[in-house]
């Protein structure tokens, strides 16, 4: 294998940042749970990484930001192919339009074989119907030697919408651990949640993910909002749990507040007891305008 001295190859996954979501921690459930002595890894961020990071098991597993800078920024490319020359790898895995022209870099770079993964899309484009896209995404696909589909709708539209050819497409579903996402036993500890949220008579109405505004958490909140309005006597008894940070935790909040409802409801935010507090659910929400 090129530039390896141990006969794993190298696989250097390409995404634009590094920190808490859900192809990001795909990305990093992949790479704790591969076999270490088959495959390295190593994770280039085109903008940057977070303490998400710190999650990776092994310390032979590098991760590099590139820092791209505001809008276009043609560096961001020289850099990128001047690391990947540096680092040698057998295989490059690039993921979502955003690291989709790394493509590119690789192709002009190493010799390495060239994998693209479609997780999801943007809010600006959730039927993947984009015009400029998607016009990108066709250039580039010669490129690219296998795609991977997390979804049966990702793999045909693929297919359908950038005219990739079946045999070059691999769809693979996420991974879960069912160990550790796994109904409540009667043992479990109780979460860390407000007081207010403890009693047998509680109805905890939950969701999990990044507070973005394609997971659509605005939708959930004035949802939450109108049924206590329309349903005053559960004003004691239902609560709402939004596990996870982002931009729209504060007008989620501030919708909340407005209402009357901060008590009622629990923006936990980045939190590493995902499972546990997902556990605590009676009622688990998915409002997300589109997932992969």
């Amino acid at each position: 294998m090129s530039g390896n001295p141990t006969g794993a190859p190298l696989v250097v996954h390409v995404i634009y940042s590094l920190g808490v979501g859900g192809l990001e921690n795909g990305l990093v459930n992949l790479i704790n749970n591969m076999p270490r002595d088959r495959y390295r890894h190593a994770i280039v961020c085109l903008h940057s990484y977070t303490d998400f990071a710190k999650r990776i098991q092994g310390s032979d597993v590098h991760v590099y930001s590139l820092d791209k800078k505001p809008g276009k920024d043609p560096g961001l490319y020289v850099r990128l192919g001047r690391l990947l020359r540096q680092l040698k790898p057998d295989i490059v895995h690039t993921r979502n339009l955003a690291a989709l022209e790394g493509q590119v870099v690789a192709a002009l770079a190493v010799p390495a074989r060239r994998v693209h993964g479609e997780h999801g899309r943007d809010v600006f484009d959730v039927a993947g119907r984009n015009v400029k896209y998607n016009l990108l995404r066709r250039m580039i696909r010669p490129l690219v030697h296998r795609y991977i589909a997390v979804s049966r709708d990702l793999e045909q539209w693929l297919a359908a919408q950038i005219g990739v050819e079946a045999s070059r497409i691999s769809q693979i579903y996420n991974g879960v651990d069912s160990q550790k996402f796994r109904p409540r036993r009667a043992e479990d500890p109780a979460p860390l949640l407000p007081v207010q949220f403890a009693g047998g008579r509680q109805v905890i109405i939950g969701s999990v993910g990044r507070m973005a505004v394609i997971k659509d958490h605005l939708t959930l909140v004035r949802a939450f909002i109108l049924l206590i309005q329309q349903h005053p006597q559960l004003r004691e008894t239902a609560h709402l749990l939004i596990v996870g940070d982002g931009p729209c935790r504060e007008a989620c909040a501030q919708l909340l507040a407005e209402a009357g409802l901060s008590g009622c409801a629990y923006l936990a935010g980045e939190r590493n007891d995902v499972a546990e507090l997902m556990r605590a659910m009676d009622i688990f929400v998915l409002p997300s305008l589109g997932e992969g």
